[in-house]
C-alpha cells in the first residue's frame, strides 16, 4: 500500500511538537518512520516506553516514574492517556541518577 506524504506544514508541525522528546527527529525522518508502519516492527530496538515498560530499566516503580515525569524530572509525552517515554529521555535520567 503507497501512502501519501503529509503536507510541509503538517511535518514541521508534528516535529515541532515531538522535538522536545525526540532531537533526532525531523520531517524527513518522521515520513520515513509513517511510512514504514505495518512493516517488521521488530527488524529495530524499541524506541519509546510506557511507564509500565520503563519499570524494568530503571528499577522503579509506575508510580515513581509518573511522580518524576509529573516534576520534570523524567521527560515524557503524552499520546491518549498513555504516557510514552523515549530510550533518550531515560538514559538520560538514568545518568542524572547515577551522577547524583
Amino acid at each position: 500500500m503507497k501512502t501519501r506524504t503529509p503536507p510541509h506544514a503538517i511535518l514541521q508541525s508534528a516535529t515541532g511538537l515531538l522535538g522536545p522528546f525526540w532531537p533526532e527527529l525531523n520531517p524527513r525522518n518522521l515520513v520515513a518512520a509513517l511510512n514504514g508502519l505495518g512493516e517488521d516492527s521488530n527488524r529495530l530496538p524499541r524506541k519509546s516506553y510506557s511507564m509500565r515498560q520503563a519499570e524494568e530499566p530503571t528499577g522503579l516503580s509506575r508510580f515513581t516514574i509518573k511522580r518524576e515525569i509529573e516534576r520534570g524530572n523524567l521527560k515524557a509525552v503524552k499520546l491518549g492517556a498513555q504516557w510514552r517515554i523515549t530510550e533518550a529521555a531515560l538514559r538520560e535520567y538514568m545518568e542524572g541518577k547515577e551522577n547524583e
